[in-house]
């Protein structure tokens, strides 16, 4: 099975109201820029004290992902039954039929929200900026067949290449519950030249001693309209993925 298309982000307006389960096969992905104005107060990480700074943007992560899946199971968001998996994983209980799986990620200003009802998932974002020593840093964190991949790589592609597999491998580990405590190196991306869409999926493969599993499937994706570049990692790739962008309201989102 391959993915051939992503649906260009659509408008969602708060108050959401309830929410549709995705169907079967299929993802929904959330978008929100927690930074806008259109959601608060815009700060300035440089004129403020940095760990107000932080504490805000936290709560306004843990706000908008309690607010989209709470619409979901039809909850007040303050009732939405989260869980932790013993290595920290955050869940729901399965007040739903079929139960929902979600995972988060942010960066920066970005927050995503992957949900599903067939499968366990992960998602890792990052947004596009330049590491200073991309092979240092997968010379200690990445498998030897990935460094010496991005060795092979121009100057010019390097730190997209390196991007590309750390959210990858990021989304990998986040699926199976064991974040980056899961050892970055006990996974390996397949590796490609070819880059040709915004859109393609290829596989992470696993130490199953290690984790249990052989392999995920990973969709990748670069909206580059957004600036980000973003994974999502499950077993069995999805038929379809719809991506939604929450806007506070119809009337800011025109000003």
């Amino acid at each position: 099975m391959s993915i051939d298309q992503i649906t260009c982000c659509q408008q969602r307006f708060l108050p959401l109201g309830d929410l549709l389960l995705p169907a079967p096969q299929s993802l929904d992905v959330w978008l929100v820029d927690i930074d806008s104005a259109a959601f608060s107060r815009r700060t300035d990480s440089n004129s403020q004290d940095r760990h107000v700074f932080l504490k805000q943007r936290r709560f306004s992560q843990q706000f908008y992902s309690r607010l989209i899946l709470s619409a979901y199971l039809n909850l007040p968001p303050a009732e939405l039954p989260l869980l932790k998996s013993a290595t920290g994983k955050p869940l729901l209980e399965p007040v739903a039929k079929p139960p929902l799986h979600f995972n988060i990620s942010h960066s920066r200003h970005w927050l995503a929200l992957a949900v599903s009802v067939d499968q366990p998932l992960g998602i890792d974002i990052e947004c596009q900026r330049v590491n200073r020593k991309p092979l240092a840093l997968s010379e200690r964190y990445f498998s030897a067949q990935e460094h010496g991949w991005l060795q092979q790589q121009p100057a010019k592609a390097l730190q997209m290449a390196f991007n590309r597999l750390w959210v990858r491998k990021e989304a990998a580990l986040k699926c199976i519950g064991s974040g980056l405590a899961g050892n970055l190196e006990s996974s390996v991306c397949t590796l490609s030249d070819e880059y040709s869409s915004a859109l393609h999926s290829d596989q992470v493969l696993l130490d199953k001693e290690l984790h249990g599993l052989k392999h995920l499937s990973i969709v990748n994706w670069e909206p580059e309209d957004l600036g980000i570049q973003a994974a999502i990692a499950l077993q069995q790739l999805p038929e379809s993925i719809n991506c939604y962008q929450l806007t506070c309201s119809r009337s800011q989102a025109h000003n």
